[in-house]
This record gives C-alpha cells, structure tokens and sequence, in this order.
C-alpha cells in the first residue's frame, strides 16, 4: 500500500493497472494530454478514485475529479501529490526571482 496525499492531506492509496499499462503501452501516442489515466487510485471520501495527470510539457500534475460544480457544470480537480511539503504544491505562492530566472535545458544544462 502507498500513501499519496489529496490537497495535503495524506490518503490511502493502491496501485491498479489498467489493460493498455500491463501491456507496456501509454495512453496517448505523445504522451501528452488533459486526463492521463496513471496506475493509482487513491481512497477519498469512502471512495477509490483514479488518478489522472495533465501533461502538456516535461511536468504533469496529478489530480483527482470531484463532483461537479452546479453553478459551471464543470468537475473540480483535487490535486494528489507524494508528500505534504512536495514542490508541486508550490502553485499557491509565487515563484522567486531565482527560481523565476533559472531554467534548465536539454541534459541538465542552463541556459
């Protein structure tokens, strides 16, 4: 059992495969995409619930849907992540100016 956390908060978690991943296929041709499916599925609300991941470049965010929100019709997403300090729950604060500045290129390289 893993343990994965959904807005901060620490969950139980498993990891289910799904046909097209036992097969050593991905999910896209690309890779990319709005609502990957990954492996996990994660215990919330008395629920299991698939993760999902949004990648459109080399970082993905990891999410889980809620219910849908009556007033736009849309589904609210609950980010999961592996620990509660994670850097991918950085998105509530802005970015210093030296993590503003610095980007990495191809094999490691600054530009």
């Amino acid at each position: 059992m893993t343990r994965l956390y959904v807005d901060g908060v620490a969950v139980e978690a498993e990891t289910r495969l799904l046909p097209w991943q036992r097969a050593g296929l991905s999910y896209t041709a690309s890779g990319y995409g709005q609502r990957i499916p990954t492996s996990y599925v994660v215990r919330v609300d008395g629920r299991w619930r698939r993760v999902y991941c949004c990648c459109y470049s080399n970082l993905g965010t990891c999410y889980i849907e809620g219910p849908r929100d009556p007033a736009t019709g849309r589904k609210a997403w609950r980010i999961v992540d592996d620990g509660p300090g994670s850097i991918y729950l950085a998105h509530e604060r802005a970015p210093t100016a030296p993590e503003a500045a610095i980007t990495v290129g191809p094999m490691g390289r600054y530009r």
